[in-house]
């Protein structure tokens, strides 16, 4: 596939920091690919893929973390003619749940009444979940994720937490089963079960799920290297079946790749 353009659509509280070691790694592999980084300022899921689409100068590739990757999935369902293909690292495709609703309708109380902080630091041991890093990574690892959220502040959270309250099912979209799309999940990741994150391929022509082993919500922080070295992977060679195998990095060399039986979607899996 050839490419010149991507987009990168951090997550809830993410600046484009969050792509930073991963891109590196990326860049280093297509020199002459343009990357735009979409913070999401948007207060609404369809105002969201507006701007995300108005934003690509040609039919570009889009790389979204975790609410990031919702959004890049609605981008290429409403507006397929700006979209070559879509990437999303640990994201969710379904609607929202009632409690999902409910937590975030009294996050944006608690963030009325000044305690914005309060909820980001609340979020991090989800968000941290991660067997594989020492506790002085991670502690590196939250402070990145605090001073991220900081530099965004609380007007921005309540504009993404408008966002997710606006996210419609993005499972099997008719208008995107003909973008080559890549799923990158995590099987310890606390906040996307693997089941809602393969069903992002379920129905697409060229869809592709890779499932690893350790990673976490954070992956694109935790693990920058196998998620970039699996982005790389799928940009060179896109098509595929609806589920191929996963890749899992040695514990002793992260850039030496093994592969694991793959995840299988049974029919009318919902």
């Amino acid at each position: 596939m050839t490419f010149t353009h991507l987009i990168a659509i951090p997550g809830t509280q993410c600046t484009g920091e969050v792509f930073t070691p991963m891109l590196s790694v990326v860049r280093a592999a297509f020199p002459d690919l343009k990357v735009t980084i979409h913070e999401l300022r948007e207060s609404s899921l369809d105002a969201a893929a507006a701007a995300v689409a108005a934003s690509a100068p040609v039919p570009s590739v889009l790389l979204g973390h975790s609410l990031g990757g919702t959004v890049a999935l609605a981008t290429a369902r409403q507006y397929p003619g700006r979209v070559q293909s879509v990437a999303t690292v640990c994201s969710n495709p379904r609607v929202p749940t009632n409690r999902q609703r409910a937590q975030w309708l009294k996050n944006l109380g608690y963030v009325g009444r000044g305690e914005y902080l309060d909820i980001i630091a609340g979020l991090m041991p989800s968000l941290l979940h991660h067997a594989r890093r020492d506790r002085a990574s991670l502690r590196n690892i939250e402070s990145e994720c605090l001073d991220m959220a900081k530099r965004l502040g609380s007007a921005a959270y309540v504009q993404q937490t408008k966002i997710q309250l606006t996210r419609r099912d993005e499972r099997s979209a008719e208008s995107r089963c003909g973008i080559p799309t890549l799923s990158i999940a995590c099987e310890d990741d606390p906040l996307v079960e693997i089941d809602a994150a393969a069903e992002i391929v379920h129905g697409v022509n060229s869809g592709r799920f890779v499932a690893l082993p350790f990673g976490g919500h954070m992956a694109p922080l935790t693990e920058p290297q196998l998620v970039a070295e699996t982005l790389i992977a799928w940009l060179q060679q896109p098509a595929g079946p609806i589920v191929t195998e996963a890749a899992a990095a040695v514990e002793s060399s992260p850039r030496d790749v093994a592969t694991i039986p793959s995840l299988q979607l049974s029919k009318g899996r919902s």
